[in-house]
C-alpha cells in the first residue's frame, strides 16, 4: 500500500510540474558512440547544411535528417582516425561547436552511450515515453567500472535558469579519470517555464524525492520487456540472467545491471540467439559452459565488467562457432606480473573477425601474444586496449602469432620508443593498417626502428598522430621517414609539434600515397618548396597549422570526410609533369591528381593560387584560419574543378568578385569573418551552380536587397550569429531552397513577399523549405500577430518549437516558449481584439489632425503652389520664356480692370508706347483659346514688369488678383523686381484687402495726377516721364 501510495504522489508532482513546464523530445533512434562520429553537434545545427553524396562526378545534396544513425553494438569502429562518415558528420558549421571532440582522441576510454528511439513528451501534464517504431527503448552505458550504481534519467529545475536538462548519470571506476562521457553529446534541452506563483512554492527536495522513483518505473516498464525475437533488459536490478524469456529471441539486451556471474548453461534455451550484450555489469565468474547452445550468436558484448582475461575457461568459448565480434575490453582493473595467458581459451574462436581485448602482457615480460591465437585464422581486427595495463615495451616476439591480422590499433598504449625491437611488426605480414597514435613515448628519433619491419609489408594506412612530448619541437629529414612501407597509400602524422620539414623528404616518400595529413602541426616553411609534382597519386593534402580553434570544428571534420571519400575512389592515371609543359609554371607544386588541399595561407596566397597548372583536379580547397584581409576571388580561376571552398575565419573583410561565373563551386563556408559591412552594400556575384553558404558570424546588420539573385540553385543559407535585424531579401527566384537558418539573429518576423514564396514552394514540394529561427527575438504583440499565426502554422517550422524559440514582448522583456506559441497567440487574439476599436479611433483623429496640417498648410502656400503649377506647366509645353537665355518680350504687362479700359488703352498705354515701351495688354495681346491663367502667368514670366492700375474695379476683380499674386511670386521665384502699383484713384485704406495693402508697402507704387494736374501738360508730361523710367529700370 505504501508503495502505491508513493507512486500516486510521484505522478502528481509530475502532473503539477507538467503545467508549468514544457518537455522537448529526444530525437529518435540517437547514438552516441566515442568510436563512430563527434556528436556534441548543436540539434538546431544539424539539419542545416543537409546530408551529402560527394561523390566528386555528382555533387549532390539533400535534407537530412535530424535524427542520428543508430550505431548500437555493432557501430563502425573509426578509433582507428579515419573520418567520420559524411551522412553522419555534414551537419553543423557552427563556430559556438569549435571545441568539438577529435575522434581521434584516444586518450578517452572506449564508451558508448546509445538513446534508442526514447521521446520524452508532456501529454496531459504527465510523463510519458513513446516508442517510434521499436518495441522497446534502450539506455546503454559501456564504461569502465567495478561496482554497479543506477543509471537514470532526471528531469532537474536549477534554482537560477527555468530550464529542463537531460542528464547522463554515469558510473566511472577511480582508475578511469580520464574517461568523459562527453555529457553535451546528448543534446542538453533549454526551455522556459512559466512559473505559476502557487506551484513555485513547492519546494525542489520534494519534487528530487520523487523523480528518480518515477523515472526508474517508466524504464522497468518500457525497458525491462521483449516485443518480437529482442528482448532489453537494461537498467532492471537483475543480478541474474532472467529466465523464460521467449525461445525464438536473437537479441538480448543486458547490459548495465548488477548480474556477477554466469551460470552454465544459463543461455542454452536461446539456441536462435545472434546478439548478446552483458557490458556494464559485475561480471567476474565465467563457467565452461556460459555460453552452451549460442552457437548462432555473431556478437557478444563483455565490456566494462570485472573479468580477468588470464583466468577465463579454457572451454568458455568453444560453443561459439559462428562469432564474429568480440569485445571483452575494459575489465583489467591492474597489471599483473608474469599473468597466464589466455590464448588457449580464444584459440576456439575460429571465425572471430574483430576483437576488442585488454592488454594483459607484463611490460617485463618478453612474452607476447600466445600461439592459441594462430589458430583465429578469420581474425582481422585486432584492437587492444590499455587503459589499465600499458605495452611500454614491444618485443619481437609481440606478434608472432598474430599473422592474420590486417588491422591493428595499438594507440594510447604507453609504447615507450627505446623499448621497441626492430622485428616488432616483421611478423604482420598481411597487415593493411596501423594506428599508434596517442603514444607519447615513442618521439620521432625511435620512429625508424618501428618503420623497418614494416617496410616490405602490405600495410596501406599509418596513423602516428600525437606521438612526442607536446613541448617537444621536432624536425623531419630523410632519415627519419626512410622506412615507410612502398605501398603506403594513407600518412597521417598530425600533432607532431613539427616545424621544419626538409624539401628532400618529398623525393623519398612512397609514390602511392593519396593522402598526407601532417595537419595540428607549426610548419614554417612555404609549400612551394616541396616537389610535390613528383607525387603523382596524390590526392589529398592536409597541412593546416596547430591551432585547435580551427582544428577541431565541425567545418574542418566535414572537410575531411569529403576528401576520404575521394581518395578512396579508383581515378585514371594523371597527366604527368615535363618542363616542356605550357600551362606549367615557374613553381608550380600540385600534382594534377590532387583533388583535396587544407592549408593557412597569408599574403603569398593569391601566388600559391596562380602557380597551379591548369589541368588541375583540386575539387575541394580548405583555407579556414588563414589571413586573408582581402579575398580575391579571381585567384580561383584556374581552379575549374572547385566544389568546396572553405575559408572561414580567415579575418577576411572583403571580397574581390571574379571576372566570370564560378559555375563549378557548390558549397561556400565564408564564416567567422568580418564581412558584414561588404554584405550590406553589394549583391554576391554569380556562382550560378552553389547550393550551400555559409555566412554565419560576420557582424551582418542588413543585407543589400538582391543579395541573393544570382544563386539561382542556392538550396541552404546560413545567417546564424549575426546582427541581422531583418531577413528583406528577395528570394522568389530560388526554387529550390531547403533551408534558411536565423539562429541566433535579431530577425523578429518574416517579410510578406519571404513568407509568400516559402508558402508557394512548400505547396508544390510539402515540407521542402524548413525556417529556423531559435534564438531570435520574434515579437509578441498585436502588430506581429499574423507572422505568429502563420509561423505555427507553417511547415517551413518545427511544430514543437524545440531548441530555445523566444518571445519579445512590448517592454523588451524576453521569455522561452514552450508550447509552441499557442498561449500567446490566444492571449494576443483576445488582448488585439480589445484594443481594436481604440485603434480605430485613434487612426481617425490622426487622420483628421494630418489632413487639418496639411490642409492649413496647403492655404497657407495656395498662391506659390498655383504659381508653381503654372510655372512647370508653360515649362513642359515650351511656352515659358527663361530671363537668362534671351531678352524680355515685353517691358510692361498692364494689369487692370476691364471697365477702366478706356483709360488704359487710349491714355495709358498710348503714352507708354509713344516713349517707347513694349506693352502686353490682355484684351489685345492674349493668346485665344489658352487658359486665362496660363496667359497670366506667360505675361508676367515675359515681360519685365508688371504695372497694376488700382482702382475700385480692380480690387473687386478675381484675376486681377491673381495677376497681382502670380506677379509676386514671380518676384520670389526670380529675385527680380516685378511689382509697380499705379494708384488711379484715391481709397481708402479701410476698402483695401490686407494683403493688398501688404503688396502696396512691399512693392514701388506711384500716385496718378488728380484731376486739376491732369490739365497742365507739363505736370503730365513729368509723371509719364517719371514712370517710363521706373518701369525701364
Amino acid at each position: 500500500m505504501a508503495d502505491k501510495l508513493l507512486i500516486l504522489t510521484a505522478f502528481f508532482i509530475l502532473f503539477l510540474n507538467a503545467q508549468i513546464i514544457s518537455l522537448q523530445s529526444l530525437p529518435d533512434n540517437v547514438t552516441i558512440s566515442e568510436k563512430s562520429t563527434p556528436e556534441d553537434l548543436r540539434e538546431s545545427e544539424r539539419s542545416w547544411i543537409g546530408d551529402v553524396d560527394m561523390h566528386p562526378q555528382n555533387l549532390t545534396t539533400y535534407i537530412g535528417s535530424q535524427k542520428a544513425e543508430t550505431v548500437g553494438a555493432t557501430s563502425n569502429d573509426n578509433r582507428l582516425g579515419g573520418a567520420p562518415s559524411v551522412n553522419t558528420v555534414f551537419k553543423d558549421l557552427k563556430t559556438g561547436n569549435d571545441d568539438i571532440l577529435s575522434n581521434r582522441n584516444k586518450n578517452l576510454s572506449r564508451s558508448n552511450i546509445t538513446l534508442n528511439g526514447l521521446k520524452k513528451k508532456t501529454t496531459m501534464g504527465a510523463l510519458k515515453f513513446i516508442s517510434e517504431g521499436r518495441s522497446s527503448q534502450e539506455v546503454v552505458v559501456h564504461t569502465k567500472v567495478s561496482t554497479l550504481n543506477t543509471v537514470v534519467l532526471s528531469t532537474t529545475i536549477p534554482e537560477t535558469s527555468n530550464s529542463i536538462k537531460l542528464k547522463s548519470v554515469r558510473r566511472a571506476h577511480s582508475r578511469h579519470a580520464n574517461l568523459r562521457l562527453v555529457s553535451n553529446n546528448v543534446k542538453t534541452f533549454h526551455q522556459s517555464v512559466q512559473k505559476n506563483q502557487e506551484i513555485a512554492s513547492l519546494s525542489s527536495n520534494v519534487v528530487t524525492q520523487h523523480r528518480n522513483l518515477t523515472v526508474d518505473l517508466v524504464q522497468k516498464r518500457f525497458r525491462c520487456s521483449c516485443q518480437g525475437t529482442k528482448c532489453v533488459y537494461s537498467y532492471c536490478s537483475l543480478t541474474s540472467v532472467p529466465q523464460g524469456l521467449p525461445i525464438n529471441i536473437t537479441q538480448l539486451i543486458l547490459n548495465s545491471n548488477n548480474i556477477e556471474t554466469l551460470q552454465s548453461n544459463v543461455f542454452s534455451s536461446y539456441v536462435l540467439m545472434e546478439n548478446l550484450d552483458l557490458c556494464a555489469n559485475s561480471i567476474s565468474v565465467l563457467e565452461n559452459d556460459s555460453f552452451r547452445g549460442l552457437s548462432r550468436l555473431k556478437y557478444l558484448n563483455l565490456t566494462s565488467n570485472e573479468l580477468k582475461i588470464y583466468t577465463f575457461p579454457v572451454l568458455i568459448f568453444e560453443p561459439l562457432k559462428s562469432l564474429k565480434m568480440l569485445r571483452i575490453d575494459n575489465n583489467i582493473l591492474e597489471c599483473q606480473p608474469n599473468p597466464p595467458s589466455p590464448d588457449i581459451a580464444f584459440s576456439y574462436l575460429h571465425n572471430v573477425e574483430e576483437l576488442h581485448i585488454d592488454n594483459y602482457i607484463d611490460p617485463d615480460s618478453e612474452e607476447g601474444f600466445g600461439s592459441g591465437f594462430r589458430n583465429m585464422s578469420s581474425l582481422r581486427k585486432l584492437i587492444i586496449v590499455c587503459s589499465s595495463c600499458s605495452f611500454e615495451s614491444l618485443w619481437n616476439g609481440t606478434f608472432i602469432y598474430l599473422e592474420h591480422i590486417t588491422t591493428l590499433d595499438i594507440s594510447n598504449c604507453g609504447i615507450t620508443g627505446p623499448y621497441i625491437e626492430s622485428d616488432t611488426f616483421f611478423p604482420l605480414r598481411n597487415l593493411e593498417t596501423l594506428d599508434i597514435s596517442l603514444n607519447l613515448p615513442i618521439s620521432m628519433q625511435y620512429l625508424p626502428v618501428i618503420l623497418r619491419g614494416l617496410y616490405n609489408s602490405s600495410l596501406q594506412t599509418l596513423r602516428m598522430d600525437t606521438i612526442v612530448d607536446a613541448f617537444s619541437l621536432n624536425f623531419i629529414n630523410s632519415s627519419i621517414i626512410e622506412y615507410l612501407p612502398r605501398g603506403l597509400t594513407t600518412l597521417s602524422a598530425r600533432g607532431n609539434n613539427i616545424v621544419y620539414i626538409n624539401p628532400d623528404v618529398v623525393k623519398i616518400l612512397p609514390r602511392t600515397l593519396k593522402t598526407v595529413d601532417i595537419s595540428e602541426n607549426n610548419i614554417v616553411v612555404d609549400p612551394k618548396q616541396f616537389p610535390l609534382e613528383e607525387m603523382k597519386q596524390l590526392k589529398s593534402l592536409l597541412l593546416h597549422r596547430r591551432f585547435d580553434v580551427c582544428i577541431k570544428s565541425s567545418s574542418n571534420i566535414i572537410f575531411q570526410s569529403l576528401c576520404e571519400h575521394v581518395t578512396s575512389e579508383q581515378g585514371g592515371d594523371a597527366t604527368d609533369f615535363t618542363d616542356n609543359t605550357t600551362e606549367r609554371k615557374v613553381g608550380t607544386v600540385i600534382p594534377l591528381s590532387l583533388k583535396c588541399v587544407q592549408i593557412n595561407v597569408e599574403d603569398m596566397y593569391n601566388e600559391f593560387l596562380l602557380d597551379i597548372d591548369i589541368r588541375n583536379e583540386i575539387q575541394y580547397l580548405d583555407m579556414s584560419c588563414s589571413d586573408i584581409y582581402q579575398f580575391n576571388f579571381q585567384s580561383l580561376n584556374r581552379l575549374q574543378k572547385l566544389t568546396f571552398l572553405n575559408f572561414r575565419k580567415s579575418f577576411t573583410y572583403s571580397l574581390q568578385p571574379p571576372e566570370t561565373d564560378m559555375s563549378s563551386l557548390k558549397f561556400l563556408l565564408l564564416g567567422s569573418n568580418f564581412l558584414g559591412e561588404y554584405f550590406s552594400s553589394l549583391p554576391l556575384f554569380r556562382m550560378s551552380n552553389l547550393t550551400h553558404i555559409d555566412m554565419s558570424e560576420n557582424r551582418i546588420a542588413n543585407l543589400h536587397k538582391t543579395f541573393f539573385n544570382n544563386l539561382e540553385k542556392l538550396e541552404y543559407i546560413r545567417l546564424d550569429g549575426n546582427m541581422l535585424s531583418s531577413f528583406d531579401v528577395t528570394i522568389s527566384h530560388l526554387t529550390q531552397l531547403k533551408r534558411i537558418s536565423l539562429n541566433g539573429t535579431e530577425v523578429s518576423k518574416l517579410p510578406n513577399h519571404v513568407r509568400s514564396h516559402i508558402d508557394h514552394v512548400n505547396k508544390v514540394n510539402p515540407g521542402q523549405i524548413k525556417i529556423d529561427m531559435v534564438g531570435c527575438p520574434i515579437q509578441c504583440d498585436c502588430f506581429n500577430l499574423d507572422f505568429l499565426k502563420w509561423m505555427v502554422n507553417s511547415p517551413a517550422f518545427d511544430k514543437n518549437f524545440t531548441g530555445g524559440y523566444k518571445c519579445k514582448y512590448s517592454d523588451a522583456s524576453l521569455k522561452y516558449i514552450g508550447d509552441g506559441y499557442k498561449e500567446t497567440i490566444y492571449v494576443l487574439d483576445r488582448e488585439c481584439a480589445k484594443n481594436y476599436p481604440m485603434f480605430l479611433v485613434i487612426l481617425a483623429a490622426t487622420f483628421l489632425l494630418l489632413s487639418a496640417v496639411i490642409g492649413t498648410i496647403i492655404y497657407r502656400l495656395r498662391w506659390k503652389i498655383r504659381y508653381l503649377y503654372y510655372a512647370a506647366y508653360l515649362k513642359v509645353t515650351k511656352k515659358q520664356k527663361n530671363d537668362d537665355v534671351k531678352e524680355f518680350a515685353y517691358d510692361v504687362f498692364l494689369s487692370y480692370d476691364s471697365d477702366d479700359q478706356i483709360f488704359v488703352t487710349r491714355i495709358l498705354a498710348k503714352e507708354l508706347e509713344n516713349r517707347g515701351l513694349r506693352l502686353l495688354i490682355h484684351g489685345r495681346d492674349f493668346v485665344a483659346g489658352t487658359y486665362i491663367a496660363s496667359n497670366i502667368v506667360m505675361a508676367v514670366a515675359e515681360s519685365r514688369k508688371t504695372l497694376v492700375i488700382l482702382t475700385r474695379n480692380l480690387i473687386q476683380s478675381p484675376w486681377c488678383n491673381y495677376e497681382i499674386q502670380m506677379a509676386t511670386m514671380e518676384a520670389v521665384h526670380t529675385g527680380r523686381s516685378v511689382l509697380l502699383f499705379l494708384l488711379k484713384e484715391n481709397i481708402p485704406t479701410r476698402e483695401l484687402d490686407l494683403e493688398l495693402v501688404r503688396y502696396i508697402r512691399n512693392n514701388t507704387y506711384m500716385p496718378y495726377p488728380n484731376m486739376e494736374d491732369e490739365e497742365d501738360e507739363d505736370v503730365m508730361r513729368q509723371f509719364y516721364d517719371k514712370l517710363v523710367h521706373d518701369l525701364k529700370y
